[in-house]
């Protein structure tokens, strides 16, 4: 269960930090890897982005964790290998269109402080401020329409080693014969 709702949480966060204006997914197909730094763990994996979705696949105590969001389909995968299972979580067929910011939350303020250079990226830093006062970092990819590092309360987010090309759609379908499960209350 602890697997699962880390996995819900991760989906949600990307999701929220990683959807075209245009609502069709991302403009331009590319994989990269990821760390994701959380209260001094460390997980990195596999970071795969196109028109069609998005997917994430990473090792958590000892076991593939796969997580896919498919834009045009309003749905996400939490697959489970070892048992050869996924778990189903309906989006929404405009689950795209609603992410018009580069914040990934409800925001009293946006500002964008400027652009730099992020790995090689051409980025904007932008600031934005919660209702709660704090302050959210975002480097943003506008070719991309990503947000290629985030930081928020301690985490830090990165997406490194970015290859931008064509990535299969396969890759936004959970896998042929596996069983289909839905979480419970979702």
């Amino acid at each position: 269960m602890k697997l699962i709702l880390f996995t819900v949480f991760m989906a949600l966060f990307l999701v929220l930090t990683s959807a075209s204006l245009q609502g069709q997914g991302f403009p331009v197909s590319f994989q990269a890897d990821y760390v994701d730094i959380s209260k001094h763990e460390e997980v990195t994996g596999k970071y795969y982005a196109g028109p069609e979705g998005m997917r994430m696949e990473s090792m958590m105590d000892g076991e593939q964790q796969i997580l896919i969001v498919n834009f045009t389909q309003g749905a996400s995968w939490i697959v489970m290998e070892e048992e050869l299972m996924y778990y189903e979580l309906p989006q929404g067929q405009d689950a795209a269109d609603s992410f018009t910011s580069v914040c990934p939350e409800l925001t009293v303020k946006e500002t964008m402080v400027g652009q730099e250079t992020l790995h090689g990226r051409g980025v904007e830093k932008w600031h934005c401020e919660k209702y709660d006062g704090r302050v959210d970092k975002v480097w943003f990819d506008s070719r991309l329409k990503v947000a290629i590092r985030t930081e928020e309360r301690g985490n830090i987010f990165e997406l490194r080693n970015i290859r931008e090309g064509r990535v299969s759609s396969d890759l936004f379908q959970p896998p042929e014969g596996y069983t289909r499960l839905s979480l419970p209350g979702m």
